[in-house]
């Protein structure tokens, strides 16, 4: 977790094992639909997703896996999508 504009918001407070899957779920969510750093273009069938991702992508999959990894906290079936970052 970085705390820069651009990366995914963190919590105001500690993180502690309890509730801690649910608390990173619930802030990857956040991150995922938030217009200002992700966007759909489902016209275009297009993710334009943080560099961040890019970045790390492993951690989510790998590349290939981004847009099945992303399609899950959208609740949209993405599967086809080009992922720009």
């Amino acid at each position: 977790m970085c705390a820069a504009r651009s990366c995914p918001p963190i919590l105001d407070r500690a993180y502690v094992a309890k509730g801690l899957d649910e608390a990173l779920d619930k802030k990857m969510r956040a991150f995922v639909n938030d217009p200002t750093r992700n966007r759909i273009e489902a016209d275009k069938r297009t993710l334009r997703l943080s560099k961040i991702i890019d970045w790390y992508a492993d951690d989510f999959g790998g590349k290939s896996k981004l847009g099945e990894y992303v399609g899950r906290y959208l609740g949209l079936d993405v599967a086809g999508y080009r992922v720009k970052y």
